[in-house]
């Protein structure tokens, strides 16, 4: 026997109703999200475009080949310095695969570019969206 066609009709309504109040809420959420602000979309064509020509520079023939010794001479104050903390590396000549340096490589540690997805994460979270940081790059004959 087949239900009455009241208890069918209910069925088609509320499932109806549940597709309404589930659109609403998504509209609602998008809307408040949202937050009307289109200053992101039309700030950017007001500002000047950056131009970078990044290239890499061959490295010359007469560069000195570089050495564990060289390395480790050349590491010792940053590795020495405690604002560091737990620091761990390797580092290989990746023309000749020798190992030229390294300290406690094998300790497992979460790597560097989680923490700075972490860090622009947090700084999303925190920082005005038009919050500048001004940075520099300094090559190393130029400290």
């Amino acid at each position: 026997m087949s239900p009455p066609w009241w208890r069918r009709s209910t069925h088609v309504v509320l499932a109806v109703a549940v597709i309404v109040l589930v659109a609403v809420v998504v509209a609602v959420a998008a809307v408040m999200t949202s937050g009307g602000d289109t200053s992101s979309a039309q700030g950017a064509a007001g500002r000047p475009r950056a131009s970078a020509n990044p290239a890499v520079v061959p490295v010359s023939d007469s560069a000195p080949v570089p050495t564990a010794a060289g390395m480790t001479a050349a590491l010792a104050a940053p590795v020495a310095d405690p604002n560091l903390g737990n620091l761990t590396g390797r580092i290989t000549d990746a023309k000749t695969g020798t190992q030229l340096w390294e300290q406690r490589s094998t300790l497992p540690m979460l790597p560097a570019s989680t923490n700075k997805t972490l860090t622009a994460g947090a700084a999303l979270l925190t920082l005005d969206r038009d919050a500048r940081l001004t940075t520099t790059v300094v090559a190393a004959d130029q400290n």
